[in-house]
């Protein structure tokens, strides 16, 4: 009986772990995995857990009301297909508390390095095609070298780096292994960096100077000092970068020069975005409330184009997280947004541990993001979101938020 207990719990580890590392990798792999999660907890799972933490966690709560705001606008919606299809992305929400009803704590360092360990080969095969050692291959270019995420793959693809650069620089601080682990860590830590700016992911490399300023607050002494030589590296890593990638000085100039044409062109990629943000904003002020409905924004967004910008091109979303929740499901979406936020950063001053830090930085790293790309709503980010929520906030409960950070203390995840 033990020997099959043994056994089931192992499977749990090994498709949590699994599940983990496909998530920068394949997206078929990965639905595949989580089917297979999901038919493990059907069976073996803890329902009456997996309930309590429905009911007690406020991360899943918050989450849980997004959804159902989403959903509720599917009623004042004219577009039931596209309605449909939105909220059937946004129903991944729903299995944060089986993840969190499915993972250990003593399990997180495991699950860190699962996905460190997929980053490493997205990273080797980003530069075996950069350094013209592979041909391009899957979605990978040569000028974006980004195979595994699709056409678009670079919009994910940075933020997951920049995530994986602050959790080795976390290990490097936070760790007691030794001293070839560290030379490791410095390693890829480097090799990360440089492959942030060549790929084509603005807004993964924007998050990662803010990034580094959070990073020189939580590992070092906050003080003037340290700011003024956090602002020098942020100086010299953006004019290295510039000087050096081909990509990463191309897109600045594009950037630059879009912003300073916009209004003699609209028909370009800054154009297009400053454009569905500017007619979003229009959508939101005259349905502050309730927003469009989920399925109705690219009948709307087409609307006010020829109404307001007629000579631009709209995209099919606002690229903008907090405007994608307002336009479609209006000012209660955007609260529900925001409070899934609010919560996370209440959990980082409450609970007190070795991931103390990783509960920031979270949050921080996708509020962020998020100005730039609806990333709750891509798949991969939106399931490492769910994913490191789950493993940071699996303890937190509604009478904890009432109370003062001296008075909740979780020292348990030891390394």
């Amino acid at each position: 009986m033990n020997k099959n207990i043994s056994k089931i719990d192992s499977a749990r580890r090994y498709l949590l772990s699994l599940y983990i590392f496909s998530i920068p990798l394949s997206v078929a792999i990965n639905n595949i995995i989580f089917a297979l999660l999901m038919l493990f907890w059907i069976i073996w799972g803890d329902k009456k857990k997996t309930l309590q933490i429905i009911k007690e966690n406020p991360l899943v709560f918050a989450l849980y009301l997004l959804f159902a705001i989403f959903t509720l606008s599917y009623f004042w919606s004219d577009n039931s297909y596209e309605a449909l299809k939105i909220i059937k992305k946004e129903a991944f929400y729903l299995a944060l508390p089986i993840f969190i009803s499915l993972m250990k704590k003593d399990e997180i360092l495991l699950y860190i390095k699962s996905f460190l360990a997929a980053m490493f080969i997205s990273e080797i095969a980003s530069y075996l095609i950069f350094l013209k050692i592979a041909p391009p291959f899957l979605s990978a270019t040569q000028f974006d070298p980004v195979p595994f995420m699709g056409q678009t793959g670079h919009i994910s693809y940075n933020p997951m780096l920049v995530l994986s650069i602050y959790l080795l620089i976390f290990l490097f601080f936070k760790t007691n292994e030794g001293k070839l682990y560290k030379i490791i860590s410095l390693l890829f830590i480097t090799t990360m960096t440089i492959n942030l700016f060549i790929t084509g992911g603005r807004a993964g490399q924007v998050a990662f100077f803010f990034m580094l300023f959070l990073m020189a607050m939580q590992f070092f002494k906050l003080n003037i000092k340290s700011f003024i030589l956090t602002a020098f590296a942020v100086v010299a890593i953006f004019f290295l970068a510039y000087s050096s990638s081909e990509i990463f000085h191309k897109r600045v100039n594009l950037a630059i020069s879009e912003v300073k044409n916009y209004n003699s062109d609209k028909k370009t990629s800054v154009g297009m975005r400053i454009a569905t943000w500017q007619n979003s904003l229009r959508i939101i002020q005259d349905n502050p409330i309730l927003g469009t409905g989920v399925g109705d924004f690219k009948r709307d967004i087409e609307i006010y184009s020829k109404k307001y910008t007629p000579d631009a091109i709209m995209n099919p979303q606002p690229h903008n997280m907090y405007l994608f929740a307002w336009t479609l499901s209006g000012i209660f979406a955007l609260i529900a947004l925001l409070l899934i936020f609010a919560v996370e950063i209440k959990g980082y001053f409450l609970i007190d541990d070795d991931y103390k830090p990783i509960r920031l930085a979270l949050p921080i790293l996708f509020i962020i993001i998020m100005f730039s790309e609806s990333y709750l709503s891509i798949h991969y980010t939106k399931i490492l979101f769910l994913i490191f929520s789950a493993m940071l906030f699996m303890d937190l409960k509604w009478k904890d938020l009432l109370k003062k950070p001296h008075q909740l203390h979780h020292k348990e995840y030891d390394q």
